[in-house]
C-alpha cells in the first residue's frame, strides 16, 4: 500500500512536471511587451541622407527622364535615431526632375521625410541627323495684322539616338534671320513666305520650312454676319448669311470664328467694301476639306464646283473641275490642329472691284460623299480679294 502510494505520488509529481514544462513552453512564446518600436522619437526630424549607392545611370541624354533606380541611402535623425539605413528608391517620398531632361539641368532632387538632397547628374544634348515638317500648320494664308498661328505643325526630328515624331523643341526664322514664334503679327505682305524650322543640338542646326502667304488687299471674316433687323456697316466689309450655316468656334480659324455646317441652298452674301476702283483682283476663299478618308486618316481633296457656286453680283464666275480644296493629313494629337479646319486657299477668279461695296455670293449646290457614305459640305474660314 505504501509502495502504490509512493507510485501515485511519483506520477502526479511526474504529470505536475510536464504541466509545468508546458506552461514553461508556452511563456517563452510569448511576445516581449518592452518596447523596441523603429520609429523615430516623436518631434524627431531628418536631417540629412548619406547615399551609400548612386543611381545606376547619371549621366542622359537630352530629352531622357531621370530614374534613382540604384540608390541606396541611410537617413540621418536630429535625435539620433539610426533605424532607416539601407533605404533604396521606393522609399523616397519624391524626387525630381519628372520630365524630360535638358542640358541646362544638372542635379537631380531626392526627397525622404521632408529633407531634400541633390544628386548631380550630367545630361548631354542628342546627335542631330535630320529635321522635317511633316504636317505644315493648318492655316497658312493670312491677312496683313493678322496672328502667325502654329497649330497643326508637326516636326519630326531624327536623332542617332532615336526619332521624335513631334519635336516642339524648335525655333522659327525667315530668309533674313528674322524671328517667329505662335502668335507674331504678320505686319508685311508677302505671297510666299518661307520660314525655317531649325532645331540646334550638340552644337549642329539642321532645318526645314514651309510656306504661308500675307496678302495685302480686302479680307472679309465669313462670321461678320449682319443678322435680319440689324444696321449694315455703310463703310466697312461685311457679310449676311442665309440658310442653313453656322457660325462655329470649335477648331482654328483666323478672326473670330468660321462657318461650317452648310446645307445645300444655304449661302454667304460678301459686300466687300473698297475704298478705290481695283481691276483684275483675285477672288480666294480660304475653306477647309471635310470629305474625311478614314483608312488613310486624311481628308480628301474636294471639288470645288461641286459645292460651291460663286456670283459676283449677278453674274456667276466660271468655276473649272480643276479647282479644289486640298485634303491634308489628320494632325497628330498633341499638335492643337484639327482635321475639320485645315485651311487652303481656293482660287476661284477674278473681279474689277468700284468704289464702295461689291457683293460677292457663295451658294451651296450640293454635297461631296465621303467615305463613310455621308454628304460633306467644306468649312470656309473668309474671303480675301487680293491684289
Amino acid at each position: 500500500m505504501k509502495k502504490l502510494t509512493i507510485l501515485l505520488c511519483s506520477g502526479v509529481l511526474c504529470l505536475a512536471g510536464m504541466l509545468a514544462g508546458c506552461d514553461n513552453k508556452t511563456s517563452t512564446s510569448t511576445p516581449n511587451t518592452t518596447s523596441t518600436s523603429t520609429k523615430p522619437k516623436e518631434g524627431d526630424k531628418c536631417i540629412d541622407l548619406i547615399i551609400k549607392h548612386m543611381p545606376n545611370k547619371l549621366t542622359y541624354k537630352s530629352g531622357e527622364k531621370f530614374s534613382p533606380v540604384g540608390l541606396i541611402f541611410d537617413a540621418v535623425y536630429q535625435n539620433g535615431y539610426d533605424g532607416d539605413t539601407d533605404l533604396n528608391y521606393s522609399d523616397l517620398d519624391s524626387y525630381s526632375p519628372r520630365g524630360a531632361l535638358d542640358s541646362s539641368i544638372t542635379n537631380a532632387t531626392i526627397t525622404f521625410e521632408n529633407f531634400s538632397k541633390d544628386i548631380p547628374i550630367t545630361v548631354e544634348e542628342k546627335t542631330l541627323l535630320n529635321v522635317e515638317v511633316t504636317r505644315e500648320p493648318d492655316i497658312k494664308s493670312y491677312a496683313i495684322g493678322d496672328s502667325l498661328n502654329l497649330s497643326g505643325l508637326m516636326v519630326k526630328a531624327t536623332y542617332e539616338e532615336g526619332v521624335i515624331e513631334n519635336e516642339t523643341n524648335y525655333y522659327l526664322t525667315d530668309a533674313d534671320g528674322n524671328a517667329y514664334e505662335h502668335g507674331t503679327i504678320l505686319s508685311k505682305a508677302s505671297e510666299d513666305l518661307e520660314l525655317f524650322v531649325n532645331i540646334t543640338s550638340n552644337g549642329k542646326t539642321l532645318k526645314d520650312s514651309f510656306h504661308i502667304a500675307i496678302s495685302s488687299g480686302i479680307t472679309v471674316q465669313a462670321e461678320d454676319n449682319v443678322k435680319t433687323g440689324e444696321t449694315a456697316p455703310t463703310d466697312k466689309s461685311y457679310t449676311v448669311i442665309s440658310g442653313k450655316a453656322e457660325i462655329k468656334k470649335d477648331c482654328t480659324f483666323t478672326g473670330t470664328g468660321y462657318i461650317g455646317s452648310i446645307d445645300k441652298n444655304g449661302q454667304i452674301e460678301f459686300y466687300v467694301y473698297s475704298n478705290s476702283e481695283v481691276n483684275n483682283a483675285k477672288i480666294v476663299f480660304v475653306a477647309s476639306s471635310t470629305c474625311q478618308n478614314g483608312a488613310l486618316g486624311k481628308m480628301d481633296d474636294m471639288q470645288f464646283n461641286k459645292c460651291f457656286s460663286v456670283a459676283v453680283e449677278d453674274s456667276l464666275i466660271d468655276i473649272n473641275d480643276e479647282v479644289v480644296i486640298k485634303g491634308l493629313e489628320y494632325p497628330q494629337a498633341g499638335t492643337g490642329g484639327n482635321k475639320w479646319t485645315n485651311w487652303a486657299d481656293v482660287d476661284v477668279g477674278t473681279i474689277n472691284l468700284k468704289k464702295g461695296f461689291n457683293k460677292i455670293t457663295l451658294k451651296c449646290i450640293g454635297t461631296v460623299i465621303d467615305s463613310s457614305n455621308y454628304g460633306r459640305t467644306p468649312n470656309i474660314d473668309r474671303l480675301d480679294i487680293r491684289f
